[in-house]
């Protein structure tokens, strides 16, 4: 495929050229996403992560062992409601927008009326960086506007951040990152 593309729509318009009889894609997660809502269901290479000995790939560190593919029809987030929460007295809101006042209501109404939100409006790399701007705030709970890959990052670390999910541009409902699942068939 053509190494020009910048964008999911563009990826799948060579797609639907017909020239290919097929598609394997190694992307970021909410890239393999935009792809699947596009109408591709591309193929996605599994991986198992090893420790010692030979490997398919190694990546920022780690050896990987090809498995398989699988055909991918979407990417999500698990998402869970969140219980009241008294006692968190920090929030670190990692977003380049400020918090609606519904927002900051809801966070008040969970965590209780004296819970602070620190707000983190400059980008990051990845989700160790979100981690360490946490801990160097003394925040234990984090709400993020991330790419799906740092989502599955964190989640990995055992670190469930907060999510709103919008409604017409404003705040719907507040919800916790349980994980991020790659829809997908057998072939």
């Amino acid at each position: 495929m053509r190494s020009d593309l910048s964008n999911s729509r563009e990826i799948a318009e060579e797609f639907r050229t017909g020239v290919y009889a097929d598609i394997v894609c190694v992307v970021p997660l909410s890239t393999l996403d935009h792809i699947c809502r596009e109408g591709v269901t591309p193929l996605w290479a599994e991986m198992k992560e090893i420790g010692v000995g030979k490997s398919d790939l190694s990546y920022g560190g780690k050896r990987f062992w090809f498995t398989g593919f699988k055909r991918v029809t979407g990417v999500s987030l698990d998402l869970r409601s969140v219980p009241e929460m008294a006692g968190v007295i920090k929030i670190l809101r990692v977003t380049k927008n400020t918090a609606s006042p519904e927002e900051i209501a809801e966070l008040q109404k969970l965590f209780g009326e004296h819970v602070t939100i620190q707000e983190s409006p400059r980008p990051f790399r990845d989700g160790k960086e979100v981690h360490h701007r946490m801990l160097r705030a003394g925040a234990p709970e984090v709400l993020l506007v991330a790419p799906y890959s740092v989502y599955d990052q964190l989640t990995r670390m055992g670190i469930f951040p907060l999510y709103v999910k919008m409604k017409g541009g404003r705040f719907g409902s507040l919800h916790r990152i349980i994980g991020v699942n790659i829809l997908s068939e057998e072939i």
